[in-house]
């Protein structure tokens, strides 16, 4: 059942089984078991997470790669994940987000770009984006 809800990371698995009481002897054989037959997979984890975050809450890369790490996933396969992320779509979520924090209120944009480098957004993004929205208006 508990892998029947969404995928699951290898470590969110054994977190699981050991909250349960379950023997270490156990759960890894209950791991080998798992990847075997394919329900385990970090990789998949990973892509499928991603996709997830950017169509509900559109992050930037580093706040899915901190999620990602904190889930327990490896960093190459969070590096070949985040590799099929295209950069128009992290650019036209960096712009949507502009728009709407504008709307509510961060007029300064100086505050508006701190906020946005704290939401893991690099610099060169938040410019190309303002940029963009700039030459719109």
């Amino acid at each position: 059942r508990y892998l029947g809800v969404r995928l699951r990371s290898r470590r969110e698995i054994l977190d699981y089984l050991k909250r349960k009481d379950c023997e270490m002897s156990d759960i890894e054989v209950a791991l080998e078991r798992l990847e075997g037959l394919g329900l385990v997979d970090d990789l998949k984890f990973a892509q499928a997470w991603i996709a997830d975050r950017m169509a509900v809450r559109p992050r930037s890369r580093m706040m899915l790669s901190q999620e990602l790490m904190a889930k327990g996933v490896a960093k190459d396969d969070i590096t070949v994940a985040l590799e099929e992320l295209e950069p128009e779509r992290e650019i036209e979520t960096l712009k949507t987000m502009i728009l709407r924090k504008q709307r509510s209120g961060y007029a300064d944009e100086k505050k508006l770009q701190g906020y946005l480098q704290r939401q893991g957004y690099r610099w060169s993004l938040i410019k190309q984006a303002l940029d963009e929205i700039n030459a719109e208006d």
